[in-house]
């Protein structure tokens, strides 16, 4: 069995769980996040192997996935793993969360809308209250992003900046020391000869 589904922002999202819970409770849909991340949930899934959390970004086409977390262990409303984000563009990005069982069957859930907030302002999602779900299927959770005003932060001085007078300076002196060496082989040139 394979089960995929993905959390929208506009409206909450149902998951028929036939075999088990595999469910990401943090972060949710349109939350911002930043540096390392707990990723928190659970995977609760009859015959259970292992689990993988896989990120990709929202717009995508390719649908490429990049595994950062494997584990044999089952979790329940725990941490399922660290989402290391100081190395990746301020966006927005999808979480995967895969339970595989012995048989190699997979059942999966993707939140999407992640907003990685690493060089921007700090943004804050607002969770809205979670779906009633009936007997069998688990609500997801939806929020709507807030933006919080940011505030304008000077920047330092670059110390790697040159003046011309900088630039005169060095043109100069590499000029007479490419006289002084030229003078140098001419003598030695003249020394040899005799």
């Amino acid at each position: 069995m394979f089960l995929c589904l993905t959390v929208c922002t506009s409206r909450p999202a149902l998951a028929r769980q036939q075999s088990g819970t595999v469910v990401i409770t943090s972060p949710q849909a349109g939350e911002a996040v930043q540096g390392v991340v707990s990723i928190t949930g659970s995977v609760i899934v009859q015959g259970f192997s292992y689990y993988e959390l896989a990120f990709a970004f929202d717009e995508d086409s390719t649908e490429t996935w990049f595994v950062f977390e494997r584990s044999n262990q089952s979790v329940t409303n725990s941490t399922l793993g660290e989402w290391d984000t100081s190395a990746l563009t301020d966006g927005g990005y999808s979480l995967r969360l895969s339970a595989y069982n012995q048989d190699g069957e997979a059942t999966t859930t993707v939140v999407s809308g992640v907003r990685v907030r690493n060089y921007t302002a700090q943004e804050t999602g607002t969770p809205t209250a979670p779906a009633t779900a009936s007997p069998g299927e688990t609500a997801l959770p939806t929020s709507s992003p807030t933006l919080l005003h940011p505030t304008a932060t000077a920047r330092p001085d670059n110390p790697a900046s040159v003046q011309a007078s900088q630039v005169r300076r060095a043109a100069i002196g590499g000029a007479i020391a490419a006289v002084l060496i030229l003078a140098a082989l001419g003598t030695y040139v003249k020394l040899r000869k005799r």
